[in-house]
């Protein structure tokens, strides 16, 4: 039984990446199709705005170190 735990983790450990890969396949097609293209919109205005958060706080909180640092 301990040797099958062996091989079951061997497998799961080849196989995971290969099930990644086909996940973003399925997900690129989809896209492709352009079954969400009315999701998409919406989601692509948040990326938009958490980018722009994402800088603007990278921004100001790197100014507020560079200069209460000693």
């Amino acid at each position: 039984v301990e040797a099958m735990q062996g091989v079951d983790a061997f497998a799961m450990a080849a196989l995971s990446p290969l099930v990644s890969l086909c996940y973003a396949s399925l997900v690129i097609l989809i896209m492709r199709a352009g079954f969400l293209r009315s999701i998409m919109g919406a989601l692509a205005a948040a990326g938009r705005m958490a980018f722009t958060n994402y800088l603007t706080q990278s921004l100001v909180l790197s100014t507020c170190l560079l200069y209460t640092s000693d």
